[in-house]
């Protein structure tokens, strides 16, 4: 994996579809990427925000993940729109304080689905993501909704699209899944008692 240095690190915002609403984000190692999306939301900054990747097999190389929490495991929740909270410590590259805050957590997705491969390619690496959408508004679940939204933000976005509808229009579920083992369902989506029982059966 390349270390931060070796990096070719990007300032540009992207938005993108995902699995569940638009998403708007940038290189986890840029500096200035937090403030620029605090601007397009229209919040204050000092939010935690989650990383996205193309692949759960990146999220094992980005994290040293214990061996019961396996990529196919990943994989499962994954694919029931899940935003997964993992503990901090467990990161192998230094996250900056930014993404998570001051928590203890960081919460970490996973899509494989075309518009984030390119993003992730483009930004040379994982992207902070969080909804296209200013704080207090409902998220935007279409692509006509997302180029209205970028065409009134002063803040110059890239939007990445394929012309696939991809978006459930739901919340993801958040769950933190807990070093000891077991987990706690923060924010309940379309999916989470499906992700619930999953979890109970492989005794996660």
């Amino acid at each position: 994996m390349a270390s931060v240095a070796d990096r070719k690190i990007t300032s540009e915002i992207f938005a993108y579809p995902t699995d569940t609403v638009w998403g708007v984000g940038g290189s986890i190692f840029s500096c200035d990427i937090i403030s620029k999306i605090s601007t397009i939301k229209g919040v204050d900054r000092g939010k935690p925000h989650s990383i996205l990747f193309d692949s759960s097999i990146a999220v094992e190389q980005f994290f040293s993940l214990p061996a019961q929490l396996s990529s196919e495991l990943l994989d499962r929740l994954f694919c029931l729109e899940s935003t997964v909270g993992i503990p901090l410590e467990w990161a192998r590259e230094i996250i900056p304080y930014e993404i998570t805050a001051g928590s203890s957590w960081v919460a970490v997705r996973a899509l494989s689905i075309a518009p984030v491969k390119d993003v992730i390619l483009r930004a040379n690496g994982p992207v902070i993501t969080t909804s296209l959408n200013r704080t207090g508004e409902p998220p935007i679940s279409n692509l006509d909704g997302a180029k209205k939204f970028i065409a009134t933000c002063q803040t110059p976005i890239t939007l990445v699209d394929d012309g696939q509808d991809y978006c459930s229009g739901h919340s993801s579920t958040i769950i933190l899944l807990r070093r000891e083992g077991g987990h706690q369902v923060v924010r309940g989506g379309r999916y989470a008692e499906k992700i619930i029982h999953f979890l109970e059966e492989v005794s996660f």
